[in-house]
């Protein structure tokens, strides 16, 4: 069966085509961005599913800019059973959590340890396009 690149991106979230006038290479970078903070964030999911938080990641995952969250932090505590300041420490938990995990993740794509911080700023710096 023979698909054309037409219509896969027209089923494609992202089609092929560069989005906003951005350059072929921007565009590539932007994707790349994007799809580490997925995978980093993927990661970050699977260690709270392991440790036995999953459902409580499911709910606050909105709050770590994984979608739209679900009301405030009060009220998302509340329906947990959760203090607002235990929804709050355990945010701040994922949020540091996942930045360590973003460095490990971009560190395998650096030849040297040394160009972390740089390869950190070229990944914000395609966000931003």
């Amino acid at each position: 069966m023979l698909l054309s690149l037409d219509e896969l991106a027209a089923e494609e979230e992202r089609p092929f085509e560069p989005s906003g006038g951005l350059s072929p290479e921007q565009e590539f970078d932007r994707r790349w961005a994007l799809a580490t903070l997925d995978n980093t964030l993927r990661h970050l999911r699977a260690e709270t599913e392991r440790a036995g938080q999953g459902e409580l990641f499911a709910a606050l995952q909105g709050f770590l800019g994984g979608g739209e969250p679900a009301g405030t932090l009060a009220e998302t505590g509340a329906r947990l059973g959760l203090g607002e300041s235990a929804v709050k420490m355990r945010l701040s938990r994922w949020r540091v959590r996942y930045r360590e995990l973003l460095r490990q993740e971009i560190a395998q794509t650096v030849p040297r340890v040394a160009d972390l911080d740089e390869e950190i700023r070229h990944l914000l710096a395609a966000l931003c396009s």
